[in-house]
């Protein structure tokens, strides 16, 4: 999506461009084994201050400028192929991911 974008990243922004799968897990700070998210994968773009995460059917597009209104706005593949972008906030996850880059 921004492959064509050569904006360079902001200024402190971690370099987080790349395929990314998730090797492990933890459910109230206990690794978990067997949770369902382990063998995923996202793909992570970046450009400027925007970010974007797909993986499991979703895109997660933002910008990352301290802003709320243009915090994480989610899109189901389905519609974006319809061209009806649902925009929504989900609350914030508190189960941290380990992903290793792939």
């Amino acid at each position: 999506m921004l492959a064509g974008c050569g904006d360079s990243l902001v200024e402190g922004a971690p370099d987080l461009r790349g395929r990314w799968h998730v090797v492990s897990a933890a459910v109230g700070g206990e690794e978990v084994s067997e949770h369902p998210d382990i063998g995923s994968a996202q793909r992570v773009e970046q450009a400027g201050d925007r970010l974007i995460v797909t993986g499991g059917g979703v895109v997660h597009d933002m910008r990352c400028d301290g802003t709320l209104e243009n915090g994480v706005h989610d899109a189901a593949f389905a519609y974006i192929c319809d061209r009806k972008v649902t925009k929504y906030s989900p609350p914030l996850c508190p189960e941290p991911y380990k992903h290793a880059r792939i």
